[in-house]
């Protein structure tokens, strides 16, 4: 037979390419090892719950319940849901004193393996048991109570063998394990046997298999599969009709592929065009923006930026209209820095621009937050559409693309939570508009079209703006993902050395800015004892990148926000259209040799692929390696690289969309050899091929493609928005209230206000919550605890020797801190509960578990009781100042008496009166008129001052951790304050101006004529 077929029909590929299948192999057998993990470490285990029954109320104290793990080693742990009795809960006087006794205990474990369950009952409790049962997936088992005075303890030590030193000493007769009723499991695995929660061999395999085939990357791989097959079978037809138009849409989508193709001018809207569409976006924002606060007043005022940033910008803003610079506040931790930890952008001038918005606008400063989120949302709405009209995209093109930006899930979810999330919505589009338009420009020695100057001086501000905007961390990846895709650039030769020089001076220049806090931030956080963090990522949630709900229904990250609502999966959503576009885009490149060339040539790509990589957390490999490495390695969470995927997506996908609507047919002639759109003088040529006729035009014009576009973004974005309503931790409370009157009269908030000992959760969706005190709620009042909310603070070594103090003895160490008064929050006796799993530990786990505190607590009559709170004082504390003579300083001082604690009417100790400003503390030493030691009751960090009449001195500190320093005779007042490490930021910034300042002068002289 004579074949007939031409030299390119020879050369046609498969129908799945190599390494498009490749790719989703990887991907399928990627999701199934990751599955297989997961349910070997739990996920296909069976949900245990222990419940226990008495005739009445036991205490608290009087149950114990360890968890031993598959390994042996056991875990104490809460009461996950108690019942309370009725009849006790209506006396609100006593609840303080009762509150523990409960009546029903039940214990939960899921999602992890469990050999055995011990329950431990003191001898006074134990004959009040009624009833032990268990569950263990859908079967439910009774363990017999024996009749008093018979023992059942067979595993005097328990199974695991170290149960006996978790109970100590009160590992009596009455201890139950639940392997006495449950069989255990049997398996030809060894990993899996005598474990109680087992669900056999078929069962496991069948939850293994269940969760890789409904999991989102699995569908995802081979949708997209699907999609290359097609556009290959597209790019393989010789047919005419729809198979002509389908070759077209291929070659409009191999077009989109290139950084800088060719654009058709003909048909372009005009000026008023553009601005219609960006008004209409405009006005779309403001709709959003408007039913947001609506239905929750200060929609941004959640989670943290709730109990932790506003709080302590509040603060800063009074300490500057006081004028003070908010270095340090004295109200949280026994002194706690403020500005040079940059997480409260105190050095951003958006912060006080939305500060004064709402105190002198609105007349009410707790509107700063969202004051300051909107503003830079409507700002990266703007910077969006400004990059992709640049990009000569379409106008409608460019307002979606501004809404799908400013509007996405992470935007809104993630930036009522974390306030500081909301300036990377503004500055990354700047800087990825500025990047295109460096690796875009002019050949070399034609600076028409690209001011050199005007870039280096934007992209040095930008960085440097970014960088004071309250998360380093952000900046962090945004230099990361930056620089791979500067890097990609240079080796695909689009990086020439005019443009690297612009680079790095634009660089220095943010290095200028950067350098004062940055410097000042990493002596403040680099003593912290930092433990690793969280590192679950986005791969359970990836369907719904690409899908609204309820077609892709998944968790927050993290397990964070209640799990029963099933709209969570919305944190991920970033409005379908640019998404669907990328993944289309990069099927068609998958198809073709050269569409995949100029795929993989544009910086976008790999700029997202890293970032979509490394949000996949630990499952995906490459963040496991980083969080090894000696700065990226400290900080959590790898979900925070969404945003920069999403900024990819919206890059690549306008461009796609952009071709398919509204290209016009002179602008994509040719095939796809003739859309090679490398137009940089570095890259080489590419051989053109044989024209395919253009298919007919549309009929409908292009104002009516955009409107339509814009109809169906407006649909899909309503949406969305109507279902933003979670956080990543939702309190009872959404606003700041008055304290009661009582409450004000006994913690005196002012200048001489009470030292207060908070005892409360850490997270409770009780209302009233703020009323505890707990957290960073006292700067709001005016109020100052030993206690506060700030992750580098707390792991201070100073701190850490407080809590161990507190651990060790807390009734003496509040004296000797000199706390007047503890305030105890019902939540702390009477947990609250939300449906975050993650935070059970958060919402049960407080200081009142200590015998000590409970007794003091039952004992001591309060001095302010509410139905929330009870304020009890601490007898015999230390004031805040203290003095001893010069004579008897010269042998020893009070605080070095090992073992000895006085109170303030002890006659060696001379109390010093002391006031608290905003952001120092004024300590009145006039009573010590020769002179001597003064002991302040703060903790002495390492930049800690102290001014003795206007001299600066460094304390020590005492074994206490607290500040000592010796006065002259005649010392009339000392200031205690904090300075943080500026000179040595400021001295770097002033040298690396003069490195800038040469480096222009040297290029101006370079420039060629």
């Amino acid at each position: 037979m004579i074949d007939t077929r031409n030299s390119s029909q020879r050369r046609l590929k498969h129908l799945l390419p190599g390494p498009a299948l490749a790719i989703a192999v990887v991907l399928v057998l990627w999701i199934g090892g990751v599955t297989a993990y997961r349910a070997a470490k739990g996920d296909a285990a069976r949900d245990v719950e222990v419940r226990l029954t008495f005739f009445q109320a036991v205490s608290l104290d009087a149950v114990r319940f360890v968890y031993v793990y598959r390994s042996g080693f056991g875990e104490e742990l809460l009461p996950e849901l108690t019942r309370k009795d009725p009849e006790r809960d209506q006396d609100s006087n006593k609840w303080w004193k009762t509150g523990l006794e409960e009546r029903e205990f039940r214990w939960r474990v899921s999602r992890r393996w469990a050999r055995d369950c011990a329950v431990h009952i003191e001898p006074e409790a134990r004959q009040d048991l009624s009833r032990v049962e268990v569950r263990v997936g859908d079967g439910s088992w009774e363990i017999a109570v024996p009749r008093c005075g018979e023992r059942l303890n067979p595993h005097p030590d328990g199974p695991d063998g170290n149960l006996h030193a978790i109970f100590g000493a009160r590992g009596g007769p009455f201890t139950y394990h639940i392997t006495q009723a449950v069989p255990p499991s049997h398996s030809f695995m060894p990993w899996f046997r005598g474990l109680v929660n087992y669900p056999g061999d078929r069962g496991f395999l069948a939850k293994w298999l269940g969760r890789w085939l409904r999991h989102p990357v699995t569908w995802l791989a081979a949708v997209w599969l699907a999609m290359v097959a097609g556009f290959t079978s597209l790019r393989q037809s010789v047919g005419r009709g729809v198979t002509r138009i389908g070759r077209r849409i291929f070659e409009k989508l191999v077009i989109s592929c290139a950084l800088d193709g060719p654009h058709g001018q003909e048909g372009r809207p005009s000026t008023v065009a553009a601005w219609a569409f960006f008004a209409a976006g405009l006005s779309l924002m403001g709709a959003a923006a408007t039913y947001l606060e609506w239905r929750q007043a200060r929609y941004f005022l959640r989670d943290d930026n709730f109990s932790i940033f506003f709080p302590t910008i509040h603060a800063a803003g009074c300490a500057l209209a006081g004028g003070q610079f908010p270095e340090w506040t004295p109200r949280l931790f026994l002194g706690m820095p403020i500005a040079e930890l940059g997480v409260f952008a105190t050095t951003y001038p958006p912060t006080w621009i939305s500060y004064l918005a709402a105190k002198v606008l609105l007349r009410d400063a707790s509107w700063t937050i969202d004051i300051f989120c909107w503003l830079h949302l409507f700002c990266g709405y703007t910077a969006c559409f400004y990059v992709l009209r640049r990009e000569r995209a379409h106008p409608a093109v460019a307002a979606v693309g501004g809404l799908s930006w400013a509007l996405c899930g992470y935007a809104l979810i993630a930036g009522r939570s974390w306030y500081y999330m909301t300036p990377v919505f503004t500055f990354v589009p700047l800087l990825g508009g500025m990047l295109s338009e460096l690796l875009t420009q002019p050949a070399a020695g034609s600076q028409e079209a690209f001011r050199t100057r005007s870039w280096i001086w934007r992209w040095g501000i930008t960085w440097g703006l970014f960088y004071h905007a309250g998360n380093a961390q952000m900046w962090l990846y945004a230099v990361q993902l930056f620089s791979a895709g500067l890097l990609w650039a240079g080796l695909w030769r689009r990086l020439t050395r005019p443009m690297l020089g612009c680079v790095i001076r634009g660089t220095i220049l943010a290095l200028v800015m950067v350098s004062p806090l940055l410097v000042a931030q990493s002596v403040a956080v680099g003593s912290a004892n930092r433990p690793p963090g969280p590192d679950a990522g986005i791969e359970d949630g990836i369907g719904a990148v690409f899908l609204p709900y309820p077609l892709a229904a998944c968790d927050s990250p993290s397990d964070w926000a209640d799990p029963r609502r099933g709209d969570a999966g919305h944190f991920y959503y970033a409005g379908t259209l640019f998404a669907l576009a990328w993944l289309v885009m990069s099927a068609a490149a998958m198809s073709s040799r050269q569409g995949l060339r100029q795929w993989i040539a544009n910086p976008w790509v790999p700029f997202g692929l890293l970032a979509l990589w490394l949000a996949l957390g630990t499952e995906g490999g490459l963040w496991w390696l980083q969080s090894h490495l000696p700065v990226l390695g400290r900080v959590y969470h790898p979900f925070k690289y969404l945003p920069f995927f999403h900024w990819a997506t919206i890059v690549l996908g306008a461009k796609v969309i952009d071709r398919l609507l509204f290209a016009t047919e002179e602008s994509t002639a040719g095939t796809v050899e003739d859309s090679v759109a490398t137009k940089s003088p570095t890259q080489r040529s590419v051989e053109k091929g044989p024209a395919i006729p253009p298919s007919p035009p549309l009929p409908r014009s292009l104002a009516y493609r955009g409107a339509a576009l814009l109809t169906v973004c407006a649909i899909l974005l309503s949406w969305h928005v109507m279902h933003a309503d979670t956080a990543f931790y939702s309190f009872g409370d959404t606003g700041y209230p008055k304290l009661p009157a009582g409450m004000v009269w006994v913690l005196r908030p002012g200048a001489e206000c009470a030292r207060v000992m908070p005892i409360a959760p850490f997270r409770s969706p009780a209302a009233g919550f703020v009323s505890g005190l707990g957290l960073n709620f006292p700067l709001m009042y005016g109020v100052e605890s030993i206690g506060g909310y700030g992750e580098f603070v707390r792991r201070s070594r100073e701190y850490e020797q407080l809590e161990a103090a507190l651990q060790s003895d807390p009734v003496t160490a509040m004296r000797e801190y000199g706390v007047t008064h503890l305030v105890l929050h019902r939540c702390a006796v009477q947990p609250c509960l939300s449906g975050a799993q993650d935070a059970r530990r958060a919402e049960t786990e407080t200081l009142y578990r200590d015998p000590r505190i409970r007794s003091l607590c039952r004992d001591v009559e309060p001095v302010f009781w509410s139905e929330s709170v009870a304020i009890f004082p601490i007898a015999k504390t230390m004031p805040r100042a203290f003095g001893s003579l010069a004579a008897a300083s010269s042998t020893s001082s009070h605080p070095e008496v090992p073992g000895r604690s006085v109170g303030w009417a002890d006659p060696a100790v001379i109390n010093l009166p002391t006031k608290i400003a905003d952001a120092v503390v004024v300590v009145d030493t006039r009573s010590m008129p020769g002179g001597g030691r003064v002991t302040i009751d703060y903790l002495c960090r390492p930049r800690s001052t102290v001014w003795i009449d206007g001299r600066q001195v460094v304390p020590s500190a005492d074994r206490f951790g607290r500040m000592i320093v010796d006065i002259p005779p005649g010392t009339r007042q000392i200031v205690v304050g904090y300075e943080g490490a500026w000179t040595i930021g400021w001295l770097m910034s002033v040298v690396l101006m003069v490195v800038f300042t040469i480096l222009g002068r040297t290029a101006a002289r370079a420039r060629p004529r």
